[in-house]
C-alpha cells in the first residue's frame, strides 16, 4: 500500500442541523426560579450541550458543552438540585450544580459500556443508572463515587437497561430491560433482585417506567402500551404487581408527573388524561402537535393566565426543541420554540440525486441536507428521520428510514411538502419485523431492492423487491438465514448482497460467519457465496466494474467475485486494523468505480478514503482524517463524510 498522497479533499462543512432533545428534567435555579434542564443533541464533533430554559418566560439561560458527549438519553435531578446527565457513546456521565459557569465530566460510567441510557435519582442524594451493551447498573453519590451493583447484567442475556424509576415509599428501583423485555425490582434495604414483568407485558423494551400516585407506568415497545400496574402496600413489602389498567395507543415517553389527581399523556396529537384507578384516560380536547420526551408540572409567575399549577411538555419538532404548556384549570394550550442553538449532526446516509444535488440524512435525529455542488449551499429539509440509505430509480428517490424499515418515495421535481402536512415524500410501505433498511439499490429491471437488518433482538434480514409501476412489493424472508443485509448492487438480473452476523441490536450473532449473498431476481435459487475468512464479520460494501465484476469490502479485506466463474477470484488483507470486528457493527465501508477507471473506498474504522488500481491491485491512501460514505457527483469529483458531520469533497485527478 502506498502512503496518503498530498492531494487534500475539500472541506464543504456540515449538512445537516438540528436543535433536537431527547431528555430533559426540571429543577431549580440558584434564584429558586421553575427551570428546565434540556441536552441538545450534538454530534462527534460538536458537544451535546446542556440548555437551561426559563419555563416561566421560555427563554434560554445558557447552554454548557458537555465535553465529549455527543448526544444523551439520560438526566436526574438529585434531591440537592444537582442536574446529572448519562451520555450515548462515550458512556459518561456529566454533573451540573446550578448557577455554576461549566459542566463536570466525572468520567466513564462503568468500563467497557458506552451509553448511558437511563437515571433516576434518589433521595439520599444518590443517582442510579443504567447502561448499554453490559446491561449495568451503578450508583453514583458525592461522597463515594461511583460503585457498581453486582458482578454483571442486571438481566442475564440482555444487553440494555433502557429506563430506570424510584419508588420513594417503598425504597425500590425498578429497571427496564432489552431487547428482550424485562422489569425487575431492586430493593436498596437487601439487595434483592426480582422480575416482575407478567407474560401478558412482554416486547422488545421496557422503554419508559414512571412511579406516581402508588401505581408502576411501565410503557413496553415496539408496541404503544403504558401498562398501569397496582404496586403492593408499603406495609406488605412482599406483594408483586397488579394490572389496573392499559393506556393504549401512547405515543409519549411515558406518562406526566402527577397534577391534580391525573398523568398526562399523548395519543394521535392529541393529550389525554388518566386518573389512576379508572378504566381508560380521557381527552383534554388540547392538540399536542409533538410526542413529548419528557414532562414537568410546575407553578408559573403569570398565574392569571395559568392559574395553579401547569404541565409542561417538552419534545421536537422538525428538528427543533418544542415545549408546550397546558393549564388543566384554565383549559389553556401554549407552544413554544426556546431559541437554541443548532447544532451539526451525524451524517448517515449520502446519495446524488437525479437533479445533480447531494442528498445526506442525519442520524438518530434524521433531517435531510441538499447540497448544490455547483453553488457551494445546502439547505435543510425536514420530517423525515434517519435514513438507512438512500436509492435512486427513473428519477425518484427513495429514502429508508430506521425504525421500522419505512420507504419513503420523494419525487425531486416538485416541492418538498413533509414537513407541512403534504405527500411528498410519502411513505409507501413498512417491512415487518424489520428496522434498518441498509441495502437499497435500483435494479435494470426498473424495480427497487431493500435489504434489511431486523428489530432489536432478533435475527434474519429480509429482501423486499418494489415495483413502482405496478406499486407492487415482494418481500423475501430471512434469503440469507440468520444474517442481515448491509449493502447491495445490481447486474445482469441478480442482485448481489453484503451480508453481515449482527442482527438487531441486543443479541449476539448465530452465525460465525458472513459471506455475499447471490441473489437471482427470476430462476433460480439464491447462494450465499463464503469467502474463505473465518470468523468474517460481515461484508460491509459491494459495487460494479464497468467489465462485470463485483467488487467487495469484508472488513479489512478487498475481494472480487466473477459472476462469470461464480467465485471469489482475488482477495487481499489491505486494512489488517480493522480485523476483525469484536463489537456489533453493520456498515463500515463504501467502494464505487468513478470515471477515472479506479475503484475507490471509504473505511470508516481506518478513517481512509482509498484507492486501488484494477489492473495492478496497487492501492494508495488518499485521506486519513476521517471517511465514511461514498458517491460519484458526476462532476469529476468523489464527495464522503468526514465520519462525523461533514461532507468531503475529493477532485479525481486529471487522466493522461
Amino acid at each position: 500500500m502506498k502512503p496518503t498522497l498530498p492531494h487534500a479533499a475539500a472541506d464543504l462543512g456540515p449538512q445537516v442541523l438540528n436543535a433536537t432533545v431527547h431528555t430533559a428534567v426540571p429543577g431549580r435555579g440558584p434564584q429558586d426560579g421553575h427551570l428546565l434542564y434540556a441536552v441538545i443533541d450534538g454530534s462527534y464533533d460538536a458537544d451535546a450541550r446542556l440548555a437551561v430554559i426559563d419555563l416561566n418566560t421560555g427563554g434560554v439561560l445558557r447552554e454548557l458543552p458537555l465535553p465529549g458527549a455527543p448526544s444523551s438519553w439520560a438526566s436526574a435531578a438529585a434531591a440537592d438540585g444537582t442536574i446529572y446527565v448519562g451520555s450515548n457513546m462515550n458512556g459518561h456521565l456529566y454533573r451540573y450544580v446550578p448557577g455554576s459557569e461549566t459542566a463536570e465530566d466525572l468520567g466513564l460510567a462503568v468500563p467497557d459500556n458506552s451509553y448511558v441510557f437511563a437515571l433516576a435519582a434518589a433521595e439520599d442524594g444518590s443517582v442510579y443508572g443504567g447502561t448499554f451493551p453490559g446491561a449495568r447498573l451503578f450508583r453514583y453519590h458525592s461522597d463515594s463515587g461511583i460503585t457498581l451493583i453486582g458482578d454483571g447484567p442486571l438481566q442475564e442475556g440482555e444487553q440494555y437497561i433502557r429506563s430506570l424509576a424510584w419508588d420513594a415509599e417503598r425504597d425500590e428501583l425498578y429497571a427496564g430491560i432489552g431487547s428482550r423485555a424485562h422489569l425487575v425490582r431492586y430493593r436498596l434495604n437487601d439487595g434483592s433482585l426480582a422480575e416482575l414483568l407478567p407474560e401478558e407485558a412482554r416486547g422488545q423494551f421496557v422503554y419508559n417506567l414512571s412511579v406516581e400516585a402508588g401505581r408502576l407506568f411501565v410503557r413496553v415497545t415496539p408496541g404503544r402500551t403504558v401498562f398501569v400496574f397496582r404496586l403492593a402496600d408499603p406495609a406488605r413489602p412482599s406483594g408483586g404487581l397488579e394490572l389496573e389498567s392499559r393506556l393504549e395507543e401512547v405515543d409519549s415517553f411515558g406518562v406526566s408527573p402527577l397534577l391534580e389527581g391525573a398523568v398526562y399523556y399523548s395519543s394521535g396529537g392529541k393529550l389525554y388524561a388518566y386518573e389512576p384507578g379508572s378504566p381508560a384516560g380521557r381527552e383534554t380536547g388540547a392538540a399536542v402537535p409533538f410526542d413529548p420526551i419528557g414532562f414537568a408540572q410546575v407553578r408559573l409567575a403569570d398565574q392569571d393566565t395559568y392559574p395553579g399549577r401547569t404541565l409542561v411538555g417538552v419534545g421536537n419538532r422538525s428538528g427543533q426543541t418544542c415545549l408546550f404548556k397546558y393549564n388543566p384549570a384554565a383549559s389553556r394550550m401554549e407552544l413554544e420554540i426556546p431559541a437554541v442553538q443548532e447544532s451539526p449532526t451525524l451524517l448517515n446516509s449520502l446519495r446524488p440525486g437525479p437533479d445533480g444535488l447531494l442528498y445526506t440524512s442525519g442520524y438518530l435525529v434524521g433531517g435531510t441536507g441538499v447540497h448544490d455542488p455547483a453553488t457551494g449551499l445546502t439547505r435543510q429539509l425536514r420530517g423525515l428521520g434517519q435514513s438507512e440509505n438512500i436509492a435512486v430509480l427513473d428519477g425518484i428517490l427513495y429514502f429508508g428510514i430506521y425504525p421500522g424499515a419505512k420507504v419513503y418515495r420523494y419525487d425531486p421535481r416538485l416541492p418538498w411538502t413533509l414537513d407541512q402536512g403534504g405527500d411528498n415524500p410519502r411513505m409507501l410501505f413498512a417491512l415487518s419485523g424489520q428496522d434498518r433498511p441498509f441495502a437499497m439499490t435500483a435494479g435494470s429491471d426498473g424495480k427497487l431492492y431493500i435489504g434489511t437488518a431486523p428489530v432489536y433482538g432478533t435475527h434474519g434480514g429480509c429482501l423486499a423487491v418494489y415495483d413502482p409501476v405496478t406499486d407492487g412489493l415482494t418481500v423475501h424472508d430471512r434469503p440469507a438465514g440468520s444474517l442481515s443485509l448491509v449493502a447491495a448492487v445490481f447486474h445482469d438480473g441478480i442482485l448481489y448482497a453484503g451480508t453481515s452476523v449482527w442482527g438487531g441490536l441486543g443479541i449476539d450473532p448465530v452465525e460465525n460467519e458472513a459471506g455475499l449473498l447471490v441473489f437471482p431476481a427470476g430462476e433460480g435459487r439464491p447462494e450465499l457465496v463464503r469467502l474463505g475468512i473465518p470468523g468474517l464479520h460481515e461484508v460491509s460494501a459491494v459495487t460494479l466494474d464497468r467489465d462485470g465484476l463485483i467488487w467487495g469490502m469484508a472488513e479489512g479485506y478487498l475481494f472480487t467475485y466473477d459472476p462469470s466463474v461464480r467465485a471469489v477470484t482475488w482477495k487481499t488483507l489491505a486494512f489488517p486494523e480493522i480485523m476483525s470486528y469484536g463489537k456489533h457493527y453493520w456498515r463500515d465501508a463504501h467502494l464505487l468505480q468513478a470515471e477515472d477507471g479506479y475503484i475507490y473506498g471509504t473505511v470508516r474504522l481506518a478513517e481512509a478514503l482509498f484507492r486501488m488500481d484494477p489492473a495492478t491491485k496497487e492501492i494508495t491512501v488518499l485521506d486519513r482524517s476521517g471517511a465514511f460514505l461514498l458517491c460519484d457527483g458526476g462532476n469529476g469529483s468523489l464527495y464522503y463524510s468526514d465520519a462525523a458531520s461533514r461532507l468531503k469533497r475529493y477532485a479525481l485527478l486529471p487522466q493522461g
